[in-house]
């Protein structure tokens, strides 16, 4: 297996915590949070994401294999993004660019300026040298309060048949919150080690010691892909980072690429992980140990309302893209003839509260295949949702009557989770399907 063939083929927190200003926030669909609205406990938490929206707040639409990365560069109170891109620039070798896009709209509203490609100076590439795949990560790795940024860069040579390269790139930011200015690069920094061909990775504190760590792809040279982990074992001002372990805290590879992202997504306060894979799948790594002592459960494929490219690649960022208090998506995808930037909107259900028989009447429950909802409460709904038990989004339509019949049959056997809903209340039931 080529790499490059790999990639390339398609055509058709705190600071310290997560590269953003407000990336620990989300909640996430739990079971047992959902098993307790059943019987009039807590009120449950559960979220879905809408189908992936494209050409989205002044972002461009040309970017060829977008990489995504975000912190509030300018200490404004909204996420800036940075974007590595892979170029086609024939009168160059470096076939890649980094783009600092500032966010000139609002928290609530993003609207993204024009591309700046000067703001981190990225060295040249060699004679001859393909450098093929360049991503970065935003933190701050020295702990004066402004983002740095970390780059890692995958190339080979022209002339010389197996001879590639990675290499890491610290940028230190040397301006303020509000002015960024980054330093010429430093090779090879803190220690960081190679895991393989590329390491896409990201930055945060796995393992809750008050530093960042770092996550990546491994995929080796033996072509036996996996997750990589590399402990922070120095300080907040001057990270050195231990030896690569491969599939840590029960991590397992989904794909031939596993690109992961951290964040809070159930915001029981500790990182859980997206990954996703070579055809654009999204893998979701629930973090069931606690933030100091990590263990991640198996891979959830395209949960939680998440959809596949069918076949394109995809490069995600966990960010609160619309400041409403939940995590939401930012995905590069890269096809051949169409790369774009998708949105997945988090629909965060809250505060949920059981039905009540007396005046929302859902039946047969248990059902066969088909179910009739009759409301004949005070509110209005606009809309009804069914999610399995592990927060899957299997059913979305829009209700605008008083009574609504739905079609079932295409579900298996199982209990799951209906969900009413307007702009200020969302009720759940509890249904068998036969």
């Amino acid at each position: 297996m080529d790499i490059k063939n790999l990639l390339f083929r398609h055509k058709n927190r705190p600071i310290i915590m997560k590269n953003s200003f407000s990336r620990v926030q989300g909640n996430c669909w739990k079971a047992f949070g959902a098993i307790a609205a059943f019987f009039g406990f807590n009120p449950a938490q559960a979220q879905s994401f809408e189908a992936p929206v494209d050409s989205v707040f002044g972002l461009p639409t040309d970017l060829n294999l977008p990489i995504l990365t975000s912190a509030d560069l300018d200490n404004d109170g909204d996420f800036d993004l940075i974007i590595t891109e892979r170029s086609y620039s024939y009168g160059s070798y470096d076939y890649t660019r980094v783009l600092y896009y500032q966010n000139v709209g609002t928290a609530e509203d993003p609207l993204f300026s024009d591309a700046d490609e000067n703001l981190i100076p990225i060295p040249v590439a060699g004679p001859y040298q393909y450098v093929y795949l360049r991503n970065c990560e935003l933190a701050d790795l020295d702990g004066d309060g402004d983002f740095d940024l970390l780059l890692s860069e995958y190339s080979y040579d022209e002339y010389s048949p197996g001879e590639e390269y990675h290499k890491w790139f610290y940028f230190e930011n040397i301006g303020s919150p509000e002015n960024p200015q980054f330093a010429e690069p430093v090779e090879n920094p803190f220690n960081l080690q190679v895991a393989g061909y590329i390491n896409l990775f990201d930055l945060g504190d796995i393992d809750g010691d008050g530093d960042i760590d770092l996550i990546g792809q491994q995929f080796p040279y033996d072509y036996n892909p996996g997750f990589s982990f590399q402990e922070n074992i120095g300080t907040v001002n001057a990270p050195n980072f231990a030896a690569v372990s491969t599939n840590p805290f029960g991590l397992a590879p989904t794909d031939a690429i596993n690109v992961p992202e951290l964040g809070d997504i159930d915001g029981d306060g500790d990182l859980d992980l997206i990954s996703t894979g070579e055809y654009g799948d999204f893998y979701f790594f629930e973090n069931t140990g606690s933030a100091n002592s990590p263990a991640f459960a198996a891979p959830s494929q395209n949960s939680l309302g998440l959809v596949s490219t069918d076949g394109a690649p995809q490069f995600p960022l966990i960010q609160d893209v619309d400041n409403d208090g939940d995590l939401d998506i930012l995905s590069g995808v890269y096809d051949y003839y169409d790369s774009t930037i998708n949105f997945h909107k988090n629909n965060l259900i809250t505060s949920l509260q059981e039905i009540s028989d007396e005046n929302v009447r859902i039946f047969p429950n248990p059902v066969i295949d088909v179910l009739s909802v009759q409301n004949q409460s005070e509110y209005t709904f606009n809309r009804i949702q069914i999610l399995d038990l592990n927060g899957k989004l299997v059913f979305d339509q829009s209700m605008n009557s008083k009574q609504k019949t739905i079609q079932l049959e295409f579900l298996e056997s199982a209990t799951y989770l209906l969900v009413l809903s307007n702009n200020e209340i969302r009720l759940s039931k509890k249904i068998i399907k036969k």
